[in-house]
C-alpha cells in the first residue's frame, strides 16, 4: 500500500539522508498535573511517532533514528517537548 504524501509516515519516507522531521508541543507549568507531566507527554508523542517510522521504514527500507527532548523555554514558564526522526540511510 502506498503512503499518503501528507501523512506522518509519508513525510518521514520523503526525508533525504541527514534530514529530520519533528513535532513539538509547548506545555506551560499550569497545564501539568499528576498524569500530565512532560515525561508522560513525551512518551505519548514517541508512541504515536513509532508506527509512522515503522511504516516508512517498511515501505522504503531506509534507516531512521528517533530522538526526544524536553527543554524549558527561555522565560521558564513552559517546556517544549520535541520528538524528531532523522533518516540515516
Amino acid at each position: 500500500m502506498a503512503l499518503r504524501p501528507y501523512s506522518r509516515a509519508g513525510r518521514i519516507a520523503l526525508l533525504e539522508v541527514g534530514e529530520t522531521y519533528s513535532e513539538s508541543f509547548r506545555m506551560s507549568f499550569h497545564e501539568m498535573g499528576d498524569t500530565n507531566t512532560p515525561t508522560h507527554v513525551k512518551t505519548r508523542m514517541c508512541n504515536s511517532m513509532s508506527p509512522a517510522v515503522s511504516r516508512a521504514q517498511s515501505e522504503t527500507g531506509n534507516s531512521y533514528a528517533t530522538e526526544s527532548v524536553v527543554a524549558p523555554t527561555s522565560d521558564t514558564v513552559a517546556v517544549i517537548i520535541t520528538v524528531a526522526v532523522t533518516r540515516w540511510a
